[in-house]
């Protein structure tokens, strides 16, 4: 009760540093890529991109933690005097900061390659014709995921149509209830791996 995440995550920021570390002696401390790291500013509800640009390679595994910061789940990150948590709690995926990031790159979208793979179904909705509250209530969590999922994506896809759109990858069966997919056992990763295969 009086901590920000139900679950722990002392063991993340060693965990991710000795990665970090280790990629730093094979190939140097230095991005050898664009990305961004997408996470929420908990005080002013701020969508926050960390970059290749806006962080140093020394400050990639507290940018890291701040966006896999889940509300209620993991506790906040407090950096750089900032509250921090996970991004996608205003942005599912933000797709298109990739495709900006690539115009830095190219002169043209139809330049820009994107594949995208999302890691639950679609769903129709059963609901439509309930005219009840519970009823109501279901078909709300349908149309959330659908926005969630599918629906995000389509509208991506329209407000870029010159980028190439390569893959689309969408599981044909559920993988997971969401916290159970942060237990990456035997059990888990050989069903993900069957749906991809």
């Amino acid at each position: 009760m009086n901590e920000s995440g139900i679950l722990s995550d002392v063991r993340l920021t060693p965990y991710l540093q000795a990665i970090v570390d280790d990629l730093s002696k094979r190939f140097g401390p230095t991005f050898k890529r664009l990305f961004n790291i997408d996470a929420t500013d908990a005080n002013t509800g701020t969508f926050t991109h960390f970059t290749d640009k806006s962080i140093t390679w020394d400050e990639l595994v507290e940018a890291s933690v701040a966006s896999s910061s889940i509300p209620g789940v993991f506790p906040t990150t407090l950096w750089k005097g900032k509250v921090y948590y996970d991004g996608g709690v205003i942005w599912t995926a933000d797709l298109s900061s990739g495709v900006q990031r690539c115009r830095e790159l190219v002169d043209s979208d139809s330049k820009i390659t994107v594949d995208i793979m999302i890691t639950h179904p679609h769903k129709k909705s059963r609901f439509e014709h309930l005219h009840n509250s519970i009823g109501n209530i279901l078909r709300f969590h349908n149309i959330k995921a659908l926005e969630n999922s599918l629906g995000g994506v389509l509208k991506f896809m329209k407000a870029f149509p010159e980028v190439n759109f390569r893959h689309f990858a969408v599981p044909s069966s559920n993988i997971e209830p969401g916290p159970s997919r942060l237990d990456f056992n035997d059990r888990l990763t050989h069903k993900t791996e069957d749906v991809g295969k």
